[in-house]
């Protein structure tokens, strides 16, 4: 796998950024996010935006790794799976 910035990680990276957490594709939930940024800054792909009013997850980005719903002090964002 590759993040944004075309460099690549293998599982054992990926693992390591996440906590060894695997799960299904993350989702913001908006009422509960509070706007702090944290989370583009720990994403390791780099598939988290801010359009101006609401973050928002690149499916087509994420590595599933589960960084962010470890990560988010205001558990803001959760896993589908």
């Amino acid at each position: 796998m590759e993040n944004k910035n075309n460099t690549k990680l293998d599982d054992n990276q990926l693992k390591q950024a996440a906590g060894g957490y695997y799960g299904g594709f993350p989702y913001i939930d908006q009422w509960k996010c509070a706007r702090c940024g944290y989370c583009t800054t720990i994403c390791p792909a780099g598939a988290i935006t801010y359009d101006g009013s609401d973050y928002h997850i690149n499916q087509d980005e994420c590595f599933l790794c589960g960084k962010c719903v470890n990560d988010c002090v205001f558990d803001a964002i959760s896993s589908e799976g």
